[in-house]
């Protein structure tokens, strides 16, 4: 499947303009107006246009957010049939990783993710929010930066920088009883109960585009039926990038892995040995933190499995059956038609290859490539490899 656009260009369709990342990214919102049809083969989705569609398309449970609260956090999961029913009853139907089911929002996940120079441990995903009349969401904080994709209705949005948590790792919203454990160490007074005083008012109609950024405080309402498709982008921080590639180094080592012996012991001396162990293990780790290189850094933020078929295994097709061996005779493997092409293409592969780069070869056939390689496995034909995988090859 083809681009919509040129590549590194995604971001100015949305805006229409060349410096949102020097002028908007990461902390500043931004707010385009424009036909949908400037969006390409997103803006015209026959599933992100008609709910029926959708509810056929999308092949998991549907969180429904429950009417007390009015927010993400109190929700229940549903079939399609149900989520259909309660969506009748005014409830708002919110549609995870919508990329597994839907191509070309897939192309637009991935290309926004390139764009704005993330890697890949991200945790990007697309949301559709389908919320009826009368419904919205209630003022909240999120870890993640969004960009909103108006596609049916109009939402009014209110929006506001927070003053009150700084770069927060946790999402909350003003209705939750309790604050997250992750935010304890970043809130230092009481936080808010209402929308700041300066926040502003947006009206999201078919075709326009919000960029709402890390923290912000935002709360939703929809007078009319409305869609909205989200690119949210998780935000690793120095801290994510050190701890991730540290982790890794010091896992090598069996030291490291041993059990932290006596944490908790009853008995003094026992207790006593371990506090001694742990003084000498945080010496080694100031040495380990020491010999962490920027390269090294960058490359275990985008570390993911990667995959290549097994020494003397090969895969073919034959008579519409999929043929395998592993050097010694041959055997059948029980694979859908239509996932037969990638089955060649993983037959032709001679450097290691990731899930991603299969999907973004196969688009329309990514929800079923991690079974595909789960039986590949399980027949012993692929092997993981930890490096990170090379470029795409054909």
């Amino acid at each position: 499947m083809g681009s919509d656009f040129d590549e590194g260009r995604y971001l100015e369709r949305l805006f229409g303009r060349e410096d949102f990342l020097e002028r908007c990214w990461p902390g500043q919102h931004a707010v385009a107006h424009g036909p949908l049809e400037r969006l390409g083969r997103l803006g015209a989705l026959p599933q992100l246009l008609e709910l029926p569609r959708l509810l056929q398309a999308y092949d998991d449970r549907i969180r429904v957010a429950l009417p007390d609260k009015r927010d993400e956090h109190s929700s229940v999961e549903v079939d399609a049939a149900e989520a259909a029913q309660l969506h009748r009853q005014g409830m708002a139907l919110i549609f995870n990783a919508v990329e597994r089911f839907l191509p070309p929002v897939q192309q637009w996940l991935t290309a926004l993710r390139t764009e704005l120079g993330l890697p890949l441990k991200c945790d990007p995903r697309s949301i559709v929010y389908v919320s009826p009349a009368g419904s919205g969401n209630s003022a909240h904080f999120d870890a993640n930066a969004n960009f909103v994709v108006q596609i049916r209705g109009t939402k009014l949005w209110r929006i506001a920088p927070n003053r009150d948590v700084i770069n927060p790792t946790d999402r909350w919203a003003m209705n939750q009883d309790e604050l997250p454990e992750e935010l304890e160490g970043c809130v230092h007074g009481p936080l808010p109960t209402q929308m700041p005083a300066d926040a502003e008012t947006i009206a999201l109609a078919p075709g326009s585009v919000l960029f709402v950024p890390r923290g912000y405080w935002h709360q939703t309402e929809s007078n009319e039926d409305t869609l909205a498709l989200n690119f949210t982008f998780g935000q690793p921080t120095w801290a994510d990038v050190v701890l991730t590639a540290l982790r890794a180094r010091l896992l090598k080592d069996p030291q490291w892995r041993e059990l932290a012996n006596g944490l908790r012991a009853p008995q003094p001396v026992r207790a006593q040995a371990c506090r001694a162990r742990l003084v000498q293990m945080l010496g080694q780790l100031q040495q380990e933190a020491g010999k962490l290189e920027p390269d090294a850094l960058v490359e275990a933020m985008d570390a993911q499995p990667a995959w290549l078929l097994a020494p003397r295994a090969f895969l073919r097709i034959e008579d519409g059956a999929v043929i395998a061996s592993l050097g010694e005779g041959t055997f059948r493997i029980d694979a859908p038609e239509d996932l037969h092409p990638v089955l060649e293409w993983i037959g032709r592969q001679r450097t290691p290859f990731s899930l991603e780069q299969a999907a973004l070869h196969f688009p329309s056939l990514a929800p079923g490539l991690k079974e595909l390689v789960q039986t590949l496995r399980t027949n012993r034909l692929l092997d993981r490899h930890r490096c990170r995988p090379s470029p795409d090859r054909d």
